[in-house]
């Protein structure tokens, strides 16, 4: 999952996605800080540096690309060269906007940063958003997408181990959305989670991103199917044969 997840994220945040790919960057984050898997925290640290470089955050973007860096030294487990590339390429208007000297002293920040504090920094950035941009409200009580799957799953009716099983995602990440939204809410209970996703319609808003979602993963790989053709016609147009 450590391995999908960044990659899925890197394919919709190419497609301009860039709310949904952060969305998949945080849950990777989650998932691998929940585990203990570092090298699954690099992968997110990346694509969050990706998308902040995407979305014009140089320096920020930079910093991830450090912090990344430096939790790969420390366990030996360091990019491959295509890996590098794809990397640098991403960062490169970041480092043209910068400039040398202060692009360097950005990544050497992030370098230095423990991995408490990357996970900090990263989780607590919306990356969709350009600095200086307000938040569209455009989603009830300013959840998550994530937030917005796991509160229409509660209103089904279903355990935490039921929604961990669901959505792929560990129990203790469940817990830690659960209780994230109860916060953003103001409630107290998950009978009160389902009587406010019913009156937000959540089901239809998540509904309608998961179909938008697959119908972009899908035509980058979709091809006309051509049938065989019927007896007595001909594959491509023209006039039937005579029977």
């Amino acid at each position: 999952m450590l391995l999908v997840l960044p990659y899925l994220a890197r394919v919709i945040g190419k497609q301009g996605d860039l709310r949904g790919a952060h969305a998949l960057a945080q849950e990777t984050l989650a998932l691998a800080r929940d585990v203990g898997d570092r090298q699954g925290l690099t992968r997110g640290l990346e694509v969050c540096a990706s998308l902040a470089a995407a979305h014009g955050r140089h320096e920020l973007a930079l910093r991830f690309a450090g912090a990344a860096a430096g939790i790969r030294t420390s366990i030996g487990a360091p990019l491959s060269a295509p890996e590098v590339a794809e990397l640098e390429h991403s960062l490169a208007k970041s480092r043209y906007a910068l400039g040398g000297a202060e692009a360097d002293a950005a990544w050497s920040i992030g370098h230095g940063w423990t991995v408490e504090l990357a996970l900090r920094e990263a989780l607590a950035t919306d990356l969709a958003i350009p600095p200086g941009v307000a938040p569209a409200p455009n989603r009830p009580g300013g959840l998550t997408a994530r937030e917005l799957e796991v509160v229409t799953l509660v209103a089904d009716g279903l355990t935490n181990r039921q929604i961990s099983e669901t959505l792929v995602i560990s129990e203790p990440t469940v817990v830690r959305h659960m209780s994230n939204m109860l916060g953003k809410l103001g409630l107290a209970s998950r009978s009160q989670v389902a009587v406010w996703a019913v009156q937000h319609d959540v089901a239809g808003r998540v509904l309608a991103r998961r179909y938008k979602a697959t119908y972009r993963f899908h035509t980058m790989r979709w091809r006309p199917h051509r049938p065989p053709a019927a007896a007595g016609l001909p594959r491509s147009g023209g006039t039937p044969r005579s029977l």
